[in-house]
C-alpha cells in the first residue's frame, strides 16, 4: 500500500459519511413529509453539498504524487472533506421534529452554514495553489471568479435571510457546481 492510498482512506470515509448523512436526511424528508414543510433552497445545497463531496473525493486523486505525508499535509487535505460533513449535519435537522418550517430552521443556521462554505472555498483555493503555480494557472481566471464570487455570495447569505436572495443564491450555486462537476472534472 502507497503512502497516498493509506492517507486517502481517510478522506473516503468522512466523504461516504456526508453522502451518507445527506440520503439519509433526504429520506427523511420523503417519509415524514407530510409533517414537514419542505424548503426548496435547501434541497438545492443539498445538491450543491453532494456534488461538492464527489469532486472533492474526486480531484483528491491529484494528491497521488506525493510521496512524502506529514501531519500538516494530511490535516489540509482531510479539511475540505470535513467541512463538506459538518455541513451536511448543519443542512438538516437531526431530530423529527412534527410540523418543523424548514425554510426557518435553515435560515436560522445561515451563519454557521454559510461561513463554513466559504471556508471551503478558500480552502481549495489554497489547495489548487499547493498543486503548482502550472495548476492554478491551468484553472483559470473562471475558477478564480468562481470562488471569488462564491465568497462574497456565501458572505452576503450569512448576513440576510432574504428569500428572495437565498433562491437566487443557490440557483446560481446549483448552475456553477453541475457546470464544475460536468465540465471541470477532467483526467487526473
Amino acid at each position: 500500500m502507497t503512502a497516498f492510498e493509506y492517507v486517502s482512506v481517510l478522506v473516503a470515509i468522512i466523504v461516504g459519511l456526508g453522502m451518507t448523512h445527506l440520503l439519509v436526511a433526504l429520506g427523511q424528508l420523503i417519509h415524514g413529509r407530510d409533517h414537514r414543510s419542505i424548503y426548496w433552497v435547501q434541497l438545492g445545497w443539498a445538491y450543491v453539498l453532494f456534488v461538492a463531496l464527489i469532486v472533492i473525493w474526486w480531484i483528491g486523486f491529484r494528491w497521488r504524487h506525493i510521496e512524502e505525508w506529514n501531519p500538516l499535509l494530511y490535516t489540509f487535505l482531510l479539511a475540505n472533506p470535513a467541512i463538506l460533513y459538518l455541513l451536511t449535519v448543519l443542512l438538516f435537522p437531526r431530530d423529527s421534529e412534527p410540523n418543523l418550517d424548514m425554510r426557518s430552521w435553515f435560515l436560522s443556521r445561515r451563519k454557521p452554514f454559510f461561513a463554513l462554505l466559504s471556508l471551503v472555498l478558500v480552502i481549495d483555493v489554497i489547495d489548487s495553489s499547493l498543486k503548482g503555480l502550472d495548476h492554478l494557472r491551468a484553472l483559470g481566471a473562471p475558477y478564480l471568479a468562481f470562488a471569488g464570487l462564491g465568497i462574497l455570495g456565501c458572505a452576503t447569505a450569512a448576513r440576510i435571510a432574504n428569500q428572495g436572495y437565498h433562491a437566487f443564491f443557490v440557483s446560481v450555486a446549483m448552475v456553477a457546481t453541475s457546470l464544475w462537476f460536468y465540465l471541470g472534472l477532467g483526467d487526473l
